[in-house]
């Protein structure tokens, strides 16, 4: 028997829609209510919407906001923190291709419900987004809220100068599509398959705009202080362990390493490593979930941390299987252990 697949955006990544109507004048409560939140829910950007409540919760903005375009100008208020880390992230990349590979390895932070792609086709750059199969087609408020909240991180990413050169929508064309024109740069083609945005072939190797040196900041002092803690853990373990725990730890926020990429690290084949690590009574993938364990003890202890993101800094694309991780090692889920941290007073 097969279990169905559960299809979820987090809250944090739907924030704009909110702001947007809040900011129109227009009362957000029904909308909370047709979600089964509260407002004080808004801070908590790692709530999961399901799927099933994503076209509901849009075509109800379109009737509170009274606005055709709804989707569209909420897309526009998208901001990095929307996407978590992965936007983050997004800012360290020096090409924009990085970034592109980036976003498509990791976009299961934010939610399973989209799918992008970014691929070169007849020797243009194509951003693809696709629907996972069973599930209906969006809306096009849904559509313009992802296509406006991509171009607007695009822009604060690569820059606002780069506009696509051929657009593919897959809804009929709106009675007016003059803000539609102007976002993309270029009048778009409805009636499309699936949507496909374009731009020239040189995009992929574009320099991406200079960092923010706070942002940049930031996130020294955090993998700094990640490498100070996994030292002062290790400090009497055997010095090969801890060299290979290191290095682990280096580049968990890429993803899990494998032993083979470790090895070259150090300089030594693989079945080197893997008869050292033998004679020591230890395996490459005990060491994996030790570091692993080590640094989710550190980062759940800090609130300013979404669980979002502490999975993927820890080297997990989907944040259920770092749930199942952290109740194997400390016995409850992380978010209840997070909140046993700071009891109620």
């Amino acid at each position: 028997m097969t279990t169905k697949t559960q299809h979820w955006t987090s809250l944090g990544y739907f924030r704009p829609l909110f702001d947007y109507t809040a900011q129109q004048g227009f009362d957000c409560s029904g909308m909370l209510t047709l979600l089964g939140l509260q407002e004080s829910d808004l801070k908590n950007s790692d709530l999961r919407i399901a799927h099933e409540h994503i076209a509901p919760l849009f075509k109800l903005a379109r009737a509170t906001t009274n606005d055709d375009n709804v989707g569209l100008h909420a897309g526009q208020e998208m901001k990095i923190q929307h996407v978590g880390i992965l936007g983050l992230l997004a800012l360290t990349c020096s090409r924009a291709k990085e970034a592109f590979d980036l976003h498509t390895r990791y976009q299961s932070l934010v939610g399973n419900g989209l799918d992008t792609r970014f691929h070169v086709e007849g020797g243009l750059t194509c951003m693809e987004l696709s629907i996972p199969p069973g599930l209906p087609h969006p809306s096009r408020q849904e559509y313009e809220y992802h296509l406006g909240g991509w171009f607007q991180l695009k822009d604060q990413v690569v820059g606002a100068e780069h506009k696509a050169c051929r657009v593919e929508l897959p809804y009929g064309r709106p009675a007016n599509d003059d803000e539609q024109t102007a976002l993309f740069g270029v009048s778009p083609s409805y009636g499309h398959d699936v949507a496909r945005i374009y731009f020239d072939s040189t995009y992929n190797e574009l320099d991406l705009t200079t960092p923010d040196p706070q942002l940049k900041q930031i996130l020294e002092l955090q993998a700094r202080k990640r490498l100070q803690e996994l030292q002062g853990e290790q400090a009497d373990t055997d010095p090969q362990l801890a060299e290979v725990k290191q290095l682990i730890a280096n580049k968990l926020a890429w993803g899990a390493p494998s032993l083979e990429e470790i090895a070259e690290e150090m300089q030594v084949s693989r079945r080197t490593l893997q008869r050292q690590l033998d004679k020591r009574e230890s395996s490459f993938k005990d060491l994996l979930d030790q570091v692993r364990k080590d640094l989710a003890c550190k980062y759940i202890e800090t609130p300013d941390l979404a669980l979002l993101d502490v999975a993927f800094m820890l080297g997990f694309s989907e944040q259920s299987s770092f749930a199942r991780a952290f109740k194997r090692w400390f016995g409850e889920a992380p978010g209840v252990y997070r909140r046993s941290l700071t009891p109620d007073s």
